[in-house]
């Protein structure tokens, strides 16, 4: 059966979706799932828990998945990419700069998966994006680069390694380990970031940098954005590094141990 039939079961009609890449589907089972077995935990006596609540926690929260939490989900995730893609045609270059700007907090939260519909219709239906991967290209590179300039300004030896390997596969478009690991714990990192990826946002949307094709934004997937801005992409991702980079050495940051790694045993 395919995604959008329904079948049958004990009289109740579950819907079919495909969840492929869906990301608030999945935050949202987890987040009930978690509080309901906290509940079951609470009322049911420790000597029957260690079978009853997975048991139960199974018994209500599969129908839950299937009929609610699950539909649910995936109607927020289409309504948010809906809204960004509205916002887009509305406000334009202002638009990109906003998302890209918001785009280190959506990666803090996992969130950059519920992009992948919006970017994959854009190019199914005018052939390029204008909005999600220029907006990624500039957030990105502006993560690794807060990185790089804690990697050169640290005098922590641990510290300085951590934020080379980040800063690297940073560049490479996998920028959680910069977020979670080096931007969030010194925190005035993350919003130079931030900073610098809404101004090369506003760059990348005012001169309409578009992607042709679809991939993480990064040095090595930069052939997505060959096209008739490609020149303006390069100078996006330039002017993204410089700021951000800049902008971290300015503001600085606590340069204490990170995770406990510089300390002595």
């Amino acid at each position: 059966m395919e995604a959008g039939e329904s079948k049958a079961f004990l009289t109740l009609e579950i819907p079919l979706r495909s969840y492929g890449s869906a990301v608030v589907p999945a935050i949202l089972i987890g987040c009930c799932v978690a509080f309901f077995e906290r509940f079951l935990r609470k009322w049911i006596p420790e000597v029957i828990s260690f079978f009853a609540v997975p048991f139960l926690t199974a018994l209500v929260m599969g129908p839950a998945i299937l009929l609610v939490l699950g539909p649910a989900g995936s109607f927020l995730g289409d309504l948010l990419s809906g809204g960004l893609s509205f916002l887009h045609e509305v406000a334009g270059w202002p638009a990109v700069a906003l998302l890209a700007g918001c785009c280190p907090l959506l990666i803090a939260g996992g969130f950059p998966l519920c992009f992948i519909p919006l970017s994959l219709s854009m190019l199914a239906s005018t052939g390029y994006d204008p909005f999600t991967r220029p907006a990624f290209l500039s957030a990105n590179i502006a993560i690794a680069a807060s990185a790089l300039a804690v990697f050169v300004k640290s005098r922590q030896k641990a510290t300085k390694t951590l934020a080379l390997q980040a800063s690297l596969t940073g560049f490479m478009g996998v920028t959680e380990p910069s977020v979670y690991g080096v931007l969030i714990p010194l925190k005035r990192p993350f919003l130079a970031a931030s900073i610098a990826a809404a101004i090369s946002g506003a760059f990348a949307g005012f001169t309409q940098v578009k992607s042709v094709a679809y991939a993480s934004p990064s040095l090595v997937t930069l052939p997505i954005f060959i096209n008739d801005t490609f020149v303006y992409a390069l100078i996006t991702t330039a002017l993204a590094a410089v700021l951000s980079f800049v902008l971290t050495w300015v503001m600085g940051f606590e340069d204490t141990p990170l995770h406990g790694l510089n300390k002595e045993k």
